[in-house]
């Protein structure tokens, strides 16, 4: 889901305006958090051998959580650019990712 950018409308109403403004504010704080614009990876299949995973965010990602997987293994990051990350893993497994 992307959020959309908040759409500051003219109001002289005072208290209107001022509602305005705190609301620009506060949708400013979510739209520029990197980590609500992530994007859900599911079941990749990751093992020793580095693997370049497509995502759509639009930027090179700053990081991932491991959201779910199915061994005890360590993901971890080789590379990172504004369509792939290069994932590895210390074991086979499969796991779903949020990437941001």
């Amino acid at each position: 889901m992307v959020l959309e950018k908040f759409t500051k409308i003219n109001i002289k109403e005072q208290l209107l305006a001022r509602l305005q403004l705190n609301l620009e504010r506060y949708f400013f704080q979510l739209t520029h958090n990197p980590l609500l614009r992530g994007q859900l990876v599911s079941d990749v299949s990751l093992g020793t051998t580095p693997r370049k995973i497509n995502h759509s965010i639009g930027v090179a990602p700053i990081g991932f959580l491991v959201i779910d997987r199915n061994t005890n293994a360590t993901i971890y990051s080789n590379d990172k650019d504004q369509a792939q990350i290069t994932l590895t893993a210390s074991g086979a497994c499969t796991a779903s990712l949020w990437i941001f």
